[in-house]
């Protein structure tokens, strides 16, 4: 929502064709490729891919604060489990924690 706020993207919405039996996914929001969330999830991704692991964390915390706004709990939960990978994979899992939080 932050992000959205600055460059003034368009809202998004449930999906149209959910499921006539209510499946797991109904009511859930879309993110399209083109969107802030989207970019922040992918550059997360890119840095975890090249070990940056701090950095990734960072994108990831940023993305998940952005899918809590939007009450988007299966994307938030998913942008946080990444998150603790990142920890997970850090030399120093206090020191990219303190990192994360400093910026």
């Amino acid at each position: 929502n932050t992000f959205r706020s600055w460059i003034g993207a368009k809202r998004l919405s449930s999906p149209g064709g959910a499921s006539a039996g209510g499946g797991p996914s109904a009511g859930a929001l879309v993110y399209p490729s083109t969107c802030i969330e989207a970019h922040l999830r992918q550059v997360a991704d890119y840095a975890l891919l090249l070990r940056d692991y701090s950095l990734a964390l960072q994108y990831y915390r940023a993305a998940a604060a952005e899918f809590k706004a939007d009450k988007a709990w299966t994307h938030f939960a998913l942008a946080q489990e990444m998150a603790a990978m990142c920890l997970h994979q850090a030399e120093d899992p206090r020191g990219a924690a303190e990192a994360a939080e400093k910026t």
